[in-house]
């Protein structure tokens, strides 16, 4: 039997998408909703973007915060505790991540648009390449702040197109793509998503003497949705993982 999260664990957070957590939590079941919504009106203090949920008393918000914890065993009861190394991944399932990443802000020097300066990579230290798209309005960790680069010294200088126009679809999708059907990378306009990831995760994380801005190497565990995976376009045989975290938090190490 899954250990359930009844009771929200402290959890330190860099990372929280309340776009998902707005779109999720009204799915949750009926028992659940009730519970969290009593809940709330003793947790009041608690502060996040609210979702709103009826109870017998009236209405209560609850934070994504207080939420967090019957969302993730939602999300496991419904697609399974995934890895991204799991042989049958699809796009639209949710993994299961705790591994080392680097964060970096996407480029401003090639892509300058104010629209896009909201996306921010987290790419995997351990090879086979796997990238998050997310956006730079959910860091919780004001720290990282200190890492927004200087124009030109910013993560994803080459092939990134692919990665910003997904993005870009993303942001248009219920609550940053965290239900319905996703849009195929390889069907864009500029569909080499792979050698982005790749890029990422072979050029630029090894960039730091270059000037390139990465937050350490810092191991993080969390959930995200996939985007895509799979071969690149090209015939290359090395899988990649293209995904977008609900959440993703500092481990110990």
């Amino acid at each position: 039997m899954r250990l359930q999260r009844s009771a929200t664990p402290m959890r330190d957070l860099l990372y929280l998408s309340d776009s998902k957590m707005r779109t999720l939590i009204p799915q949750l079941p009926d028992r659940v909703r009730k519970r969290l919504a009593v809940e709330a009106g003793v947790n009041a203090g608690v502060v996040s973007v609210k979702a709103t949920l009826a109870n017998d008393g009236g209405s209560r918000e609850v934070s994504s915060f207080e939420a967090l914890g019957a969302v993730i065993d939602m999300i496991e009861e419904k697609y399974g505790e995934r890895s991204r190394n799991d042989a049958d991944l699809r796009v639209g399932d949710w993994i299961r991540l705790d591994e080392v990443f680097l964060y970096g802000r996407a480029s401003t020097s090639c892509y300058p648009t104010a629209e896009r300066y909201d996306l921010v990579y987290f790419a995997a230290e351990e090879l086979p390449p796997v990238v998050l798209l997310a956006s730079g309005y959910h860091i919780l960790d004001l720290r990282q702040a200190e890492l927004s680069p200087q124009q030109g010294n910013d993560p994803g200088l080459f092939y990134m197109e692919a990665l910003h126009e997904e993005f870009r679809h993303l942001r248009e999708l219920p609550g940053g793509g965290a239900v319905g059907a996703l849009p195929d990378p390889n069907e864009l306009e500029y569909g080499d998503w792979g050698r982005a990831v790749s890029w990422l995760c072979r050029i630029d994380a090894r960039a730091q003497r270059n000037g390139i801005r990465w937050m350490p190497p810092t191991k993080l565990a969390g959930h995200a949705r996939v985007l895509a995976v799979g071969n690149a376009p090209g015939g290359d045989h090395e899988r990649r993982v293209l995904a977008t975290p609900l959440y993703l938090e500092y481990v110990p190490r």
